[in-house]
């Protein structure tokens, strides 16, 4: 899923959490609850956006060292490229897809406007788009942890999907995000 359905449902799954006073607990429940958020979202079928400036790697020793650690789950062979143009237009896209789903949540939310209230907003959001950072970790070094968490994160994400109508995909994404986070907020109301 794109960033901004992560943290919509994240805000959705923290609302009753985040609109009390904070503490260390309310900040580790939060964070916890804004992580296997990322997981569960991330098993209903989506679509995802390009990032351009990850590459298929063609590397064959990179290859050969990713089938020796996968222990059947598929890791994709990705490295980061340092393309100025590709890191720009992926860091505009992330940055508008954060934007959209901050102020989506921030509307879900409604929290008063304190120092506690956006701290708790902020563990909220690094909580649910920090599965996803660890990919471009995992693209970067390629090393433990990250081969590790790349491999978890994966058994998450089912078979990729051919995407013939992408505008179908996005508004099948919307829908389905719409109605968890209807849902959650529906319990927390409870």
């Amino acid at each position: 899923m794109i960033l901004s359905s992560h943290i919509i449902v994240a805000s959705a799954a923290t609302v009753s959490l985040i609109n009390r006073p904070a503490s260390v607990f309310n900040a580790l429940a939060i964070f916890v609850i804004a992580l296997l958020s990322h997981y569960l979202v991330d098993l209903i079928p989506h679509w995802d956006y390009k990032i351009w400036s990850i590459k298929e790697d063609d590397d064959e020793a990179e290859k050969t060292i990713l089938k020796k650690n996968t222990d059947k789950i598929l890791l994709p062979n990705k490295k980061l490229e340092l393309n100025r143009h590709f890191i720009l237009k992926d860091s505009a896209k992330m940055f508008f897809d954060f934007l959209l789903g901050a102020a989506i949540g921030f509307l879900i939310i409604r929290p008063e406007i304190n120092f506690e209230a956006i701290l708790m907003i902020i563990v909220m959001i690094f909580g649910s788009i920090l599965p996803d950072a660890m990919q471009v970790a995992y693209a970067i070094f390629k090393k433990a942890p990250f081969i590790q968490l790349q491999k978890f994160h994966m058994l998450f994400h089912g078979p990729k999907r051919a995407i013939n109508n992408k505008l179908k995909w996005i508004a099948f994404q919307a829908a389905v995000i719409s109605v968890i986070s209807s849902a959650l907020m529906l319990l927390s109301n409870l």
